[in-house]
C-alpha cells in the first residue's frame, strides 16, 4: 500500500509539474495570456486561461483522465477598470479513468464561447467592501448545448472583498446561471466498450448558483494561500418523461488553495476542491446520509484536484 500511494503522489507531483512547465513556456513566448489586464498601454489584447482538473478517486486508482479546459480571449479595455471580452472556449480530454471507474478516450472538444463584460471597480459597499463583477452571454456552440437544444446561458458573478490587515482578506463570492433552454428534458445517449447502449430521459438545468466565503492571507509577492467554503446548487425542470432524479441538488464545498505568482503575465491557482451531496443527509452527531451510512468530508469520490492558469500580455 506504501508503494501505492508513493506511485500515485509521483505521478501527480510528475502532472502538476509538467502543468506547471507548459504554463510558464507560453508565458515567456508572450505569445498567450490571460487578460485580466494588459500590461502595455494598448486598448486590445489577447488572452488564455486554463483549469486542469482529475478526480482523486482517479489519481489515487493510478490511471486518471484529466481534463483540460481553454479559452482563448480578445480583449478590448475601456478603462482601467472595465474590460469587454470575447472568449472561444475548447477542452481537452486525456485517456484514463474517471472517479467512478468509468474509461474516457482521449478527446478534444469545442464548448460554448461567450462574450464578457468585467468591471473591478463596481462600487464601494458600507464596511469597505469592494465589489467587482462579470456579467457573461454563452453561445451554444458545444456538442452538450446541442444535444439539450439550449439556446443560450446568462451568467453572473460578484466578488466583494475587505482588507483585514496584516496581510489578511476575506471575501465574498455569488456565481450564477440561468439556461435559456427550448425543452425541459433531452434524450441521453451512452455507448458502452462492448457496443451495448443506455437511453434515457434527462431533465435540463435552468440554474445554477455558486457561492462561498474566501479567507486568503499574502504571505509575499509569490504565494497566497486561500480557503473557500460555501454551497453549490443546480435547479431542474420537472417534466413527466424523467424518471427519479431531484428538481435540486445541494452541495458543501470546501476548496483549500494557493495562488501562485510567477510576475505580472503569469499565475496559477493550485487547490483541492470537495464538494459533498447534502440531499439526502441528515445532520446528527455522526452526520449520516439517509441509510445511515456515515459521511466524510474529502472523499475521494466526490474531490478534484485542479491548476488554473493564468497568462497576460
Amino acid at each position: 500500500m506504501q508503494q501505492k500511494g508513493a506511485f500515485v503522489r509521483g505521478m501527480w507531483a510528475l502532472f502538476l509539474t509538467v502543468s506547471g512547465l507548459v504554463s510558464m513556456a507560453w508565458a515567456q513566448e508572450g505569445s498567450l495570456s490571460t487578460g485580466v489586464s494588459p500590461t502595455n498601454n494598448s486598448k486590445w489584447g489577447q488572452s488564455y486561461f486554463s483549469f486542469t482538473g482529475t478526480d482523486m478517486q482517479a489519481v489515487n486508482d493510478g490511471a486518471p483522465s484529466v481534463n483540460i479546459y481553454n479559452y482563448l480571449s480578445l480583449n478590448y479595455k475601456k478603462n482601467s477598470s472595465e474590460r469587454y471580452s470575447l472568449r472561444p472556449a475548447f477542452s481537452y480530454k486525456t485517456a484514463g479513468f474517471s472517479g467512478n471507474g468509468d474509461r474516457q478516450d482521449s478527446e478534444v472538444y469545442l464548448n460554448d464561447a461567450y462574450v464578457n463584460y468585467s468591471n473591478y471597480d463596481l462600487a464601494l459597499l458600507p464596511g469597505e467592501w469592494a465589489l467587482s463583477g462579470q456579467f457573461r452571454f454563452y453561445f451554444p456552440t458545444s456538442e452538450g448545448a446541442a444535444e439539450k437544444k439550449q439556446i443560450g446561458e446568462l451568467y453572473t458573478e460578484l466578488i466583494s472583498e475587505k482588507l483585514l490587515g496584516q496581510g489578511w482578506a476575506i471575501s465574498y463570492t455569488t456565481k450564477t446561471s440561468y439556461f435559456l433552454q427550448s425543452q425541459k428534458a433531452y434524450r441521453y445517449e451512452k455507448v458502452y466498450p462492448d457496443g451495448g447502449k443506455k437511453i434515457e430521459a434527462r431533465a435540463n438545468h435552468y440554474g445554477e448558483m455558486d457561492h462561498y466565503f474566501t479567507l486568503k492571507k499574502f504571505l509575499n509577492s509569490t504565494f497566497t494561500p486561500a480557503v473557500d467554503l460555501g454551497l453549490l446548487h443546480e435547479w431542474n425542470y420537472t417534466s413527466e418523461q424523467v424518471r427519479g432524479g431531484s428538481a435540486s441538488r445541494n452541495q458543501l464545498k470546501i476548496a483549500p488553495n494557493t495562488e501562485i505568482h510567477l510576475n505580472r503575465s503569469a499565475w496559477f491557482i493550485l487547490g483541492i476542491e470537495n464538494a459533498t451531496d447534502l440531499n439526502d443527509t441528515r445532520l446528527t452527531s455522526q452526520w449520516e446520509d439517509r441509510d445511515g451510512r456515515s459521511i466524510k468530508l474529502f472523499h475521494p469520490e466526490n474531490t478534484q484536484y485542479y491548476l488554473m492558469t493564468f497568462i497576460m500580455l
